[in-house]
């Protein structure tokens, strides 16, 4: 969960930034009295637009290789909590064998 936390935080701040970004290239283009053309605010919004799906289809991969490392997570839990049992099998069967060998 931490590195969860941690991730959104960095998206955040990454979000900011870009923000941040946007508002000092929006004003350098108003006091340099260089206003988008028509045809620069079209390529504008269709560069945004394939950005936006780009990232859309990024989501998708993360929140499926997120699925799969949930999954591997749960599988190594429950081969770890097998293990132990085996182990601790294992252990009963030791005694019980060296018990038998005392008795001859």
């Amino acid at each position: 969960m931490t590195g969860d936390l941690e991730k959104m935080k960095q998206f955040s701040e990454m979000r900011n930034r870009a923000e941040d970004l946007l508002r000092q290239q929006m004003a350098s283009a108003q006091t340099t009295g260089s206003p988008l053309s028509a045809a620069g605010t079209i390529r504008a919004l269709h560069e945004l637009s394939v950005h936006q799906i780009e990232l859309e289809m990024q989501n998708e991969e993360l929140q499926r290789v997120l699925g799969e490392a949930e999954a591997a997570r749960a599988c190594t839990a429950r081969l770890e909590r097998q293990v132990r049992d085996l182990t601790a099998e294992l252990e009963v069967v030791r005694r019980e064998l060296a018990a038998v060998r005392q008795r001859g």
